[in-house]
């Protein structure tokens, strides 16, 4: 996991952004993923719950972001597991949500 924020950057308005998230156990027994969530609606994560990482093991998840309003947008993804040293464990994360905006071409303007 990332130790610290995934920041999106510029999003366009009404688009969806991705991001790959690597989750890893470099434990020598399996971690159990309870339950992995977020504080808003605008995040879909691409996980399923329970879910079960092999020891010294990876698996992607991949992160969706909508958002419909413009602006600074931070979120917080929590997850959930048995890992006894962090059983919480929280990635923050960014956006700056922009309106779309328009290529007019000098046959567009009608000069």
């Amino acid at each position: 996991c990332p130790t610290s924020l995934i920041n999106f950057g510029d999003v366009s308005q009404l688009d969806t952004a991705y991001y790959d998230l690597t989750l890893t156990n470099t434990g020598t027994k399996h971690l159990e993923i309870e339950s992995i969530s977020t504080n808003s609606g605008n995040i879909i994560l691409s996980l399923q719950c329970p879910t079960t990482i092999p020891p010294m093991s990876s698996i992607q998840v991949t992160i969706k972001l909508y958002v419909d309003e413009l602006g600074s947008f931070i979120d917080t993804i929590s997850i959930n597991s048995n890992d006894l040293g962090e059983p919480i464990y929280r990635i923050p994360l960014s956006a700056n949500i922009t309106t779309h905006f328009l290529v007019v071409d000098n046959e567009d303007t009608g000069n």
